[in-house]
């Protein structure tokens, strides 16, 4: 380290300085390893910079700025973002501040979005409950290059199915769609499961062939998708929204089959053979019977995984099901 500026510089054998705007803090051992690794990537831009509240970081070291040319580090981009720390220098020194200084903290934290007003559960509403006159004006100016570059690469913008339900209610103007899609989705899904769950019952004679099961299952989830695709369809509905309504409507399927029938079922299984082999205990007639359930139900899931991942890899990547593709 060394200079008389107001930062250290740390030099690296390879790679670029790194400046540490940490004179009279403690820089951890493993944030100066992290960042003499990261100054030795063929890409940095001139220096990396680490501020005074520089630690080590999961995938990058917080506090830093690593600038790259010709490459984009991800993880360096979304590390603690937003955390509010900035290195500003004023022409203020300690003469010129007040004795009590709280009356400045809380205009800085009027002034400045930070916290929670609800930890983070049901109902936060973010560090401002109401956003200032001045910044909606300055968001306004942004949105438009914001927007633009969503356009230009939409998968920035993705998220989960309830992102997809309200962009697409935003976009049909009618907010209280959501309800409906998602109220249609589950009794479709629901019904479906019912069927499916017949089917997958040990029985005999004719209902015990597998053709019989398997074109059972491919009728009930064909017609179960075509309906949803009907009920929530429309021209402001979104390709990832339909196709995780399919997508995810067969995993809610393998999801009540793992918890509702495999699971209950192995878990008397075990009970049974641990009592079997620890006590002499017989095994009771019925396990058989469910030992035949638990094959069957876990055969039915593990085929009905391979349009799920179709269908929930189609609503990023294949976009057959509307023209619209977010």
């Amino acid at each position: 380290m060394g200079g008389d500026k107001s930062y250290n510089v740390i030099a690296t054998e390879k790679g670029v300085p790194i400046k540490a705007w940490t004179k009279g803090v403690p820089l951890e051992d493993q944030a100066r390893a992290q960042l003499l690794n990261v100054a030795q990537l063929p890409f940095i831009f001139k220096w990396v910079a680490a501020m005074p509240d520089v630690h080590w970081g999961i995938g990058a070291t917080v506090g830093s700025v690593i600038p790259t040319k010709g490459a984009i580090i991800p993880a360096a981009v979304g590390v603690d973002i937003g955390c509010g720390m900035m290195a500003v220098q004023t022409d203020l020194n300690a003469r010129d501040l007040p004795d009590n200084l709280k009356p400045i903290r809380s205009a800085i934290e009027k002034a400045v979005p930070h916290g929670r007003t609800n930890h983070g559960g049901k109902g936060d509403v973010g560090g401002w409950q109401q956003i200032p006159a001045r910044n909606a004006e300055v968001w306004q100016s942004l949105k438009p290059r914001y927007d633009a570059i969503l356009e230009k690469h939409p998968k920035l913008d993705r998220g989960n199915h309830s992102i997809h339900l309200g962009a697409d209610a935003r976009n049909a103007g009618d907010p209280s769609l959501v309800g409906k899609w998602f109220g249609w989705w589950f009794l479709v899904w629901l019904v479906a499961y019912a069927f499916i769950y017949a089917l997958q019952l040990p029985a005999k004679g004719t209902l015990d062939s597998p053709w019989v099961r398997s074109i059972g299952v491919a009728v009930v989830v064909v017609a179960a998708s075509w309906l949803i695709l009907a009920l929530n369809g429309g021209p402001a509905v979104s390709n990832p929204h339909l196709a995780i309504s399919v997508g995810g409507g067969l995993g809610l399927i393998m999801l009540l089959n793992t918890w509702g029938v495999v699971w209950r079922v192995q878990k008397r299984l075990i009970a049974w053979s641990r009592a079997s082999s620890e006590q002499g205990t017989p095994m009771p007639p019925e396990a058989e019977r469910l030992m035949r359930w638990n094959y069957l139900t876990a055969r039915t899931s593990f085929w009905l995984s391979f349009p799920m991942l179709f269908f929930m890899a189609a609503a990023s990547h294949y976009p057959f099901l509307s023209s619209v593709p977010r």
